[in-house]
């Protein structure tokens, strides 16, 4: 609790590149605490920065989309944003990424073929 004090009020003081990793920090600290929606909110907001191009919050939303809330079309749209928009993505980020998108569509063509 005093973890998400702090980070949310540095988040409101702190420099921008500061509080690029205090909203980091703070979606991680929701996250664990089961606070889903919050954490969303975070890294909806880390997207859409212009400065960043950053591959944890596309990954972060599409573990969201995939795990909790079983949208496996934006699961996936998260994942071919991230292919398109991150500017560089190491070898291991890279292999994450298909990782992911082989398992959502997977995933998505079992779902749809449960509903028919």
């Amino acid at each position: 609790e005093r973890a998400t004090g702090c980070l949310e009020e540095a988040l409101k003081l702190c420099d921008e590149p500061f509080q690029w990793e205090a909203m980091r920090l703070l979606s991680l600290t929701y996250k664990r605490r089961g606070n889903w929606e919050r954490s969303a909110v975070l890294w909806e907001d880390m997207i859409s920065w212009d400065g960043r191009r950053s591959s944890f919050p596309h990954v972060e939303l599409a573990k969201h989309y995939e795990h909790r809330i079983k949208d496996y079309s934006k699961a996936l749209e998260m994942v071919r944003r991230a292919f398109e928009v991150v500017d560089y993505l190491s070898s291991s980020e890279r292999e994450a990424l298909l990782h992911r998108k082989r398992r959502v569509m997977r995933k998505g063509k079992k779902a749809r073929r449960s509903t028919v």
